[in-house]
């Protein structure tokens, strides 16, 4: 059994904040059983137009808008979906940018625009995320692309 990553989500929570102005996407529109690539269909023309795998895609989650994109992918191997976001990334001009968290968090810039992503993994699901600065997860962001310095663990009392 692989061991639960938790990275942004739950562990960091409590530490971000939500920037008002963001409208999420329905993420079920155009995604009925006739649609010919339902993932494609669900999400913001920013995420769709990287062209990420959809092989093992169960699921493109509703709080996925213009800022934000996070998707389900069946399995447990995280190594090979990094190679296959890094790839389609690499194919549309991102390169890789910074690194976090023993590389469960990476950033890609393609000039001015700037991504991170992470992805966990719990319970035989891999959960992707890829965001702007202006995603819910903009601490991680701003961390990966020096806006913000990591220092050594602090117990908060």
């Amino acid at each position: 059994m692989k061991p639960i990553h938790l990275i942004g989500g739950l562990a960091m929570g409590a530490f971000l904040m939500v920037v008002p102005g963001c409208t999420k996407k329905n993420a079920d529109a155009g995604a009925g059983p006739g649609a010919a690539n339902p993932a494609k269909a669900a999400m913001p023309h920013r995420w769709a137009d990287l062209h990420l795998p959809t092989d093992g895609l169960q699921q493109v989650l509703p709080r996925t808008s213009d800022h934000q994109l996070y998707a389900d992918y069946a399995g447990g191997d995280d190594a090979a979906l990094w190679e296959k976001i890094s790839v389609a990334l690499g194919k549309v001009g991102y390169a890789p940018a910074c690194s976090l968290f023993d590389g469960r968090v990476r950033g890609f810039a393609k000039g001015d625009d700037r991504l991170a992503a992470k992805i966990d993994s719990v319970a035989g699901t891999l959960a992707l995320a890829i965001f702007d600065e202006h995603g819910k997860e903009a601490l991680l962001h701003g961390a990966c692309f020096g806006k913000f310095k990591l220092g050594p663990a602090q117990q908060i009392k």
